[in-house]
């Protein structure tokens, strides 16, 4: 034997003590902690995207909504908008041409009326995606607490 050492040692109880404590991680986790913190995470997430939307109307802010699904073997949180126009606010839009029966616009404070217009396009204005990589640590972060959580509810 050396005259220094260091040891240690684990006991789990057993095996089906080890597992039964496993089991009940997973079940606390997954059924209590796992939907407290998805919950939060897409609070979290609507914030974001609600304070990096453009406002016009105010519209496309009011509409971010957020909600937790169950769905097989697990949950899915969703943040989006139900406003037609959100995703050519998100991506933008290239050229293209707007067709009515008649249009009516004003240009130099003039009503004008026309078939057809060649819009520009228009530039993406992103709020969703920024929202979801700027909550990457919140979201690893929140995950982690809740695990913990559970860890010490089994303990």
């Amino acid at each position: 034997m050396p005259t220094v050492s260091a040891s240690f040692e684990w006991k789990s109880g057993g095996p089906d003590r080890l597992k039964k404590k496993l089991r009940k991680l997973e079940q606390v986790f997954l059924d209590e902690e796992l939907p407290k913190a998805m919950g939060d995470i897409a609070l979290h997430i609507e914030r974001e995207a609600k304070q990096r939307a453009p406002v016009e109307s105010g519209n496309l802010r009011a509409s971010i909504a957020s909600v937790v699904e169950t769905i097989a073997n697990g949950y899915r949180a969703v943040v989006g908008t139900n406003v037609e126009y959100a995703r050519e606010v998100e991506f933008g839009t290239g050229p293209h041409t707007i067709t009515g029966d008649p249009l009516r616009f004003t240009v130099d404070g003039e009503v004008v009326f026309a078939t057809e217009v060649n819009h520009p396009g228009t530039p993406a204005q992103p709020f969703l995606g920024p929202a979801l990589r700027t909550s990457e640590d919140y979201i690893e972060r929140r995950l982690k607490e809740a695990f913990q959580t559970a860890v010490g509810r089994v303990s």
